[in-house]
């Protein structure tokens, strides 16, 4: 213990007993209260002995709270419960969907897998990075826009493609020029030659129509001449210059004038001839006679007539039929004498005829 304290103060003494190497007064201190009157008050502990210890405080904003260590005296420390699922801490960003950024960015990272990998909806993956690391792109067969300039490394053989093309485009430009107007030229020529065009297949469409109707034409006559329509045949002569050719002629429309015709014929089918006449013919429409199978007619008013006589249909009047005279014949091909009707302008008049078989 220190000497001679009884030249110091109090104070004096206290101090040199407790700060004095191993002559210091050793105390120990269970509960202390500092009381201070306006300054600060520094108490220095040194600790020696492996079982001594400090009990330790922490703030927690309203009260001190004892500071703990675990069975090897490590300080304890808890932290947030880990999700039983994946016993992982999950980092969950402070902003909403769709709303705006707020605090610090998080690190994300990619994963390079050798083989594609297939997420099923609202799973989470990695972002895909190619085997350099570079982040893999796949446009799933649509189209990607992407904005700003795009660097793309090509062959020698497409960058000379490109080269031809840009001295193209800037031939084009020269001859779009206002001193060279070549291409505004042959625009104006192309127009016209539209224009001419379709005036051209609107022609084509008349004379293809024109040519449709003479070919059609051309196989009827063809037809006519080859076939039998147009067919005469002679099955018996009559006298040279009979009443017969006239009525040929008239009857058919054929001129015979340039003819040299030495008979007359009867045309082919015609095997008989028969006649009869109805004398009582009224002033509304009848028939000319009873059923009579036939290929010609010819039917006249008879001489002694008064009135006239209107040849036609079964709706024949003296405003549609076909007007004779006392005398007049009118000639027809029909298959049945039943099919010709008569109506007169004077009751009980006279009509004669004769038919062909």
């Amino acid at each position: 213990m220190a000497s001679n304290l009884h030249k110091y103060s109090v104070q004096e003494s206290l101090n040199l007993m407790m700060n004095t190497g191993e002559d210091a007064l050793k105390v120990d201190i269970d509960n202390v209260t500092l009381i201070t009157e306006g300054s600060d008050v520094n108490i220095e502990v040194h600790i020696d002995q492996a079982e001594d210890s400090i009990l330790a405080y922490g703030y927690d904003g309203s009260s001190n709270q004892k500071i703990k260590t675990d069975s090897s005296g490590n300080i304890q420390i808890d932290v947030l419960t880990l999700p039983s699922s994946t016993s992982t801490i999950e980092v969950v960003g402070d902003a909403a969907e769709n709303a705006a950024v707020a605090g610090n960015p998080v690190l994300v990272g990619g994963r390079y897998d050798s083989s594609a990998r297939t997420l099923g909806d609202g799973d989470v993956g990695a972002v895909a990075l190619d085997a350099d690391g570079a982040v893999h792109i796949t446009d799933g067969g649509n189209a990607l826009t992407i904005d700003g300039t795009v660097t793309a490394n090509l062959s020698a053989t497409d960058n000379a493609v490109l080269d031809a093309m840009v001295v193209d485009l800037a031939a084009l430009e020269t001859l779009q020029t206002s001193t060279n107007t070549k291409l505004d030229t042959l625009e104006t020529t192309l127009t016209a030659i539209e224009t001419d065009q379709a005036a051209i297949e609107i022609v084509l469409g008349t004379i293809d129509a024109d040519t449709g109707s003479i070919k059609t034409a051309v196989e009827i006559l063809d037809n006519a001449i080859s076939g039998s329509e147009m067919q005469v045949d002679v099955v018996a002569s009559l006298p040279a210059g009979s009443a017969a050719i006239g009525k040929l002629a008239a009857n058919s429309g054929v001129d015979i004038g340039d003819v040299d015709v030495t008979s007359t014929v009867q045309p082919a089918g015609f095997g008989s001839i028969g006649h009869g006449n109805n004398t009582a013919v009224g002033t509304s429409a009848e028939v000319l006679a009873s059923s009579q199978a036939c290929k010609h007619i010819d039917v006249m008013a008879a001489i002694a007539n008064t009135g006239i006589i209107y040849v036609g249909g079964s709706g024949v009047t003296s405003a549609n039929g076909i007007a004779l005279y006392a005398g007049d014949v009118y000639s027809l091909d029909i298959d049945n004498v039943n099919d010709v009707y008569v109506v007169a302008s004077v009751d009980g008049e006279d009509a004669q005829y004769v038919y062909y078989s």
